[in-house]
């Protein structure tokens, strides 16, 4: 199904306990599976969007964010705008500018 940008696809409600049922329409246009994740930013007081986080093997993730030294003292503070960052590519939250990695910490 062939979405055009900015297009409505059907309204939600938010049930008990924050839960949201995505319309089929949506997850279909936008290829949301089981496991993927969804990263929210509140754009406005009645305002969002959301980006969709592709899941993928355990490994693959542990791999890539392989920590073989002790971690830095600092290093929690910036993990949350380091992996928005590297899914938005852009410095949200109003974190720090520089991630953990342009610090020449590992992540």
């Amino acid at each position: 199904m062939g979405m055009a940008t900015g297009q409505v696809i059907g309204p939600a409600r938010v049930q008990a306990e924050g839960r949201l049922q995505i319309p089929a329409a949506l997850l279909e246009a936008l290829g949301i599976r089981p496991g993927d994740g969804l990263l929210f930013e509140a754009v406005g007081p009645d305002e969002g969007r959301f980006w969709v986080i592709r899941s993928q093997p355990l490994e693959e993730f542990f791999d890539r964010h392989r920590i073989d030294e002790p971690v830095p003292e600092r290093l929690w503070e910036t993990a949350v705008d380091d992996m928005v960052r590297d899914v938005m590519g852009r410095n949200v939250g109003g974190g720090d500018a520089d991630s953990a990695v342009d610090r020449g910490e590992k992540p």
